[in-house]
């Protein structure tokens, strides 16, 4: 399982309802005192975390995107997973993650449909894993992509068109950039689709990955001429 983004509680829901002139409008209604209104409400003064790690707070009401890699997750240890931590009865727990997350009879766990931006891996990713040094295999680099950039991968397109949707942090979960490969990565799911969607990464951090001289500082590899020797001689290696 991959957390894609948490998202921190409002008690603002969104929904849709008819005005005085019998047109649908956006209303927003709040959940604790079922006040309604038309002008969407403050935000939380939480950011969404867009690259969540081992040491990011959860708190109750937080909404978890994540999705799964179906390189490295057993169906029946997923469902045993989401079972125990949401509670869900026994006719629930025999149904799939799919399945259930379309199921009307609960509500904590849904299905989501992100909205991605692409970006090309340059030539100096190439024959990288996702994850850190303790993920890469030998003759393989690490871009370390969510602690040292803060970019959170939702899917690898390869060169050939296909998609590994979710990979992990190895070469095993789908985490390996090949020659040709491009990034997808999530928005943050917004109140109102009238104005400009916020990327997960922002635009400095992409930038570090696709600007060589930026990105050799991002890793320190700016002052070690022998790791970036290293580094170039296994992105080298690796292209047709």
């Amino acid at each position: 399982v991959q957390i894609i983004l948490v998202d921190p509680y409002s008690e603002w829901q969104k929904l849709y309802t008819v005005d005085a002139g019998e047109q649908v409008k956006t209303a927003y209604e709040n959940t604790d005192t079922q006040a309604l209104q038309w002008q969407p409400p403050m935000m939380s003064a939480r950011k969404p975390v867009a690259a969540p790690n081992a040491s990011t707070v959860l708190r109750e009401g937080d909404v978890i995107y994540f999705g799964v890699n179906s390189r490295s997750a057993c169906t029946e240890s997923l469902k045993a997973v989401i079972s125990e931590y949401l509670g869900l009865t026994e006719d629930l727990m025999d149904m799939t993650p799919i399945t259930l997350a379309r199921s009307p009879s609960q509500t904590t766990f849904l299905e989501f449909f992100p909205e991605l931006v692409y970006f090309q891996f340059p030539p100096h990713c190439v024959n990288a894993v996702l994850g850190q040094n303790c993920h890469k295999s030998v003759g393989q680099n690490a871009l370390n992509l969510r602690s040292v950039f803060g970019i959170n991968v939702a899917a690898i397109v390869r060169g050939d068109g296909s998609v590994s949707w979710w990979p992990g942090a190895n070469e095993a979960q789908g985490g390996l950039v090949c020659p040709g490969d491009g990034a997808l990565i999530c928005k943050v799911p917004q109140w109102e689709c009238t104005g400009s969607s916020i990327l997960s990464a922002s635009m400095d951090d992409i930038h570090a990955v696709l600007h060589v001289s930026r990105f050799k500082q991002r890793l320190g590899l700016d002052a070690d001429d022998a790791a970036w020797r290293i580094w170039q001689h296994n992105s080298q290696g690796m292209h047709v």
